[in-house]
């Protein structure tokens, strides 16, 4: 009887242990079982196995799925967790339907995905240079401007379909009340007909260094006056010298002209046939952006003498 008794707990005391191990694996080891919870999220689309000869177009930048699993687990999940890719092998020139493969932590089960599989032309990668136009945001300091400065190039790659799409390539410098030279990186733009960002394109660099001149709105210079004579004298007679009076003249500067003067030019001095000393008041010509404050006319003395024999 006791013998019996003894047999009966230690078979009450297995089949206990039995249900705490399965219990264990139950609730541990699936942790599917129990309380479900379910989240929604944005995953970056990865292309592998592609080609280096060739550029997919239409694959999206992201993916929404949805993933549910036990709470202990979904509220430990993020985005790194996880990897949305698109597999690209053995695929060459052409258009494709391809599903989009995701790949999950053990517990998470994808309950959804969005799209579940994309339509995606390969083409041929190709490369250009492609000029940067630099735009500047916002005005100077008082009295200060924006000087002329050069646009800059830079290597893309890309398809044909794509460069055709192409209408400029910019990058924008905020000079909001610089008072000095403006040195900033600035990540530039490929802009189509509507001004819509042609993102397929990879720039090289991705960041420029842009120099932005800042300028005096108007500076004063004093400049020499260069004569404009033409013509020669009459046969026998030559150019023997030619003085100015004023020598030079003063003026200012717009800080936007693009390439400041170094010199003044005058009016025509037609000297054709003298056979004597000339002597003549001429205008000085006013170039673009300047204005000339002292020596806005220039008398022009030309001294001609018999050659002798």
């Amino acid at each position: 009887m006791g013998f019996l008794r003894k047999n009966l707990r230690l078979k009450l005391f297995c089949a206990f242990l039995a249900i705490c191990l399965w219990g264990y694996v139950k609730y541990t080891q699936t942790p599917l079982a129990g309380p479900l919870m379910e989240l929604n999220m944005a995953l970056p689309l990865q292309a592998i196995n592609l080609s280096a000869s060739v550029i997919p177009l239409g694959l999206p930048k992201t993916v929404m799925v949805t993933i549910r699993g036990g709470p202990e687990v979904i509220k430990g999940v993020k985005p790194v967790h996880l990897k949305a890719a698109v597999d690209f092998k053995d695929k060459n020139i052409g258009t494709y339907s391809l599903p989009v493969e995701i790949k999950s932590p053990p517990g998470v089960e994808i309950v959804d995905k969005e799209p579940d599989s994309i339509s995606v032309t390969l083409e041929s990668s190709e490369s250009r240079f492609l000029d940067v136009t630099i735009l500047t945001r916002g005005r100077p300091a008082s009295g200060y401007a924006v000087g002329p400065f050069k646009s800059q190039r830079l290597k893309a790659l890309g398809t044909d379909s794509l460069f055709k799409k192409v209408r400029s390539v910019v990058a924008e410098v905020d000079v909001t009340a610089a008072d000095s030279d403006i040195v900033q990186k600035v990540t530039p733009a490929v802009l189509d007909a509507d001004g819509n960002q042609v993102r397929e394109l990879s720039l090289f660099p991705g960041v420029l260094r842009v120099t932005v001149p800042i300028r005096s709105e108007l500076e004063s210079r004093v400049l020499p006056i260069s004569p404009n004579i033409s013509g020669t004298p009459r046969q026998g007679y030559q150019m023997k010298s030619v003085t100015l009076n004023p020598a030079t003249a003063t003026v200012i500067i717009s800080g936007k002209t693009e390439i400041p003067p170094s010199s003044l030019s005058t009016e025509v001095f037609n000297i054709e046939g003298a056979d004597r000393p000339l002597s003549r008041e001429v205008q000085v010509l006013k170039p673009k952006d300047v204005s000339i404050v002292q020596g806005k006319s220039v008398r022009i003395m030309i001294q001609i003498t018999p050659v002798k024999p």
